[in-house]
């Protein structure tokens, strides 16, 4: 092994190992990395995280199926916790409490960042994804935490945050949000809205706002998402407009027959399950942006795998459908999505 060879070669080596789903050789690859002297922080940015976003846009493409992506993540967590038992540095400098929204359910990213932070000499707990608000809101009363982590990957998942963030400042623990959801720019503005102490783009910006609070806590902040209460009604009705979304699809006369994945009862629900979850986001922040961005994700998804046979532009135009009479945000926030992606013509 050499840990100095050139990045993107590891990374290609690594990433063959995931494809043909190879445990023990993705894991001694790794392991003789880092006995060469390549640093945990440089295994987790420069060869897992790439790694796996080669992974995630495979699925995207249609070129890997569900299987293999599921199957290549637990060979990247196997990988990430052999890393992590190798950690040395003394836990001094705070305890941390990381957690995934309730409805996100891609942990990996926060399982990096939790061995990132220990390796920075903090003690941290991670409870997990699709964690319980009232899970986390039990767990804060009774562990003594210098702050609290939200993890949050896909912008569909900010409602459920909202939750996390009220039990940290129910608890009096100052909240931090990360992840590609809060957005990438310079602007904290997603987690401010939703009552966040703070927010990193980073690690260094990460620890440098941890080691400073420690010293001089934060207040806490209101939620100032401008739709939260619109917001909350469509998130309590969410089953419901779902189910209503599927029976008005099934009925239309241009999709009544289907062909293969796109003509599954199961498969519609999952797809406006994540549709409603995107407008609900959307309405909440008031940011077009993020139906925009997932309308965009869906039709090249669907673009690209040809067993399906049903448009994104279709699915979006049911929603709006479904949504015009009572959420009259949700219809004119879907309009401009289906006009930017190309008038619903997906």
């Amino acid at each position: 092994m050499n840990a100095q060879s050139d990045p993107d070669t590891r990374i290609g080596r690594f990433t063959d190992y995931l494809e043909s789903s190879d445990l023990r050789g993705a894991l001694a690859y790794a392991v003789g990395l880092l006995d060469d002297g390549l640093a945990v922080d440089e295994l987790v940015l420069d060869l897992l995280a790439p790694a796996q976003a080669l992974v995630g846009l495979r699925w995207e493409l249609g070129d890997w199926s569900v299987a293999d992506e599921h199957a290549a993540t637990a060979i990247t967590e196997a990988v990430l916790a052999v890393a992590g038992a190798r950690t040395v540095a003394i836990a001094d400098r705070g305890r941390l409490v990381l957690v995934c929204p309730e409805a996100e359910r891609h942990s990996l990213p926060a399982r990096m960042i939790t061995e990132l932070l220990r390796a920075e000499g903090f003690s941290i707990v991670f409870l997990g994804a699709a964690s319980s608000k009232e899970t986390l809101a039990s767990f804060l009363s009774q562990f003594e935490a210098d702050a609290l982590i939200v993890s949050c990957s896909i912008a569909m998942n900010l409602p459920s945050a909202v939750g996390m963030l009220a039990a940290a400042k129910h608890a009096a623990v100052p909240s931090l949000c990360g992840g590609r959801a809060f957005g990438a720019s310079a602007s904290a503005d997603r987690a401010t809205m939703l009552g966040a102490s703070g927010w990193a783009p980073d690690l260094p910006t990460a620890v440098g706002l941890f080691d400073r609070w420690r010293s001089d806590r934060p207040a806490s902040n209101p939620i100032l998402a401008p739709g939260a209460k619109v917001c909350g009604a469509l998130e309590l009705a969410h089953r419901s407009v779902v189910q209503r979304c599927v029976a008005a699809h099934t009925a239309r006369a241009d999709v009544g027959v289907q062909i293969g994945l796109g003509g599954s009862e199961s498969w519609l629900r999952d797809e406006f399950d994540a549709i409603v979850s995107s407008v609900a986001a959307t309405i909440l922040l008031d940011d077009a942006s993020i139906l925009i961005e997932f309308a965009h994700w869906l039709s090249q998804r669907l673009r690209h795998d040809p067993r399906i046979g049903t448009k994104a532009g279709s699915l979006l135009q049911t929603v709006t459908g479904v949504l015009a009479d009572e959420y009259h945000a949700a219809s004119a926030y879907l309009q401009v999505a289906m006009y930017v992606e190309g008038g619903g013509a997906a």
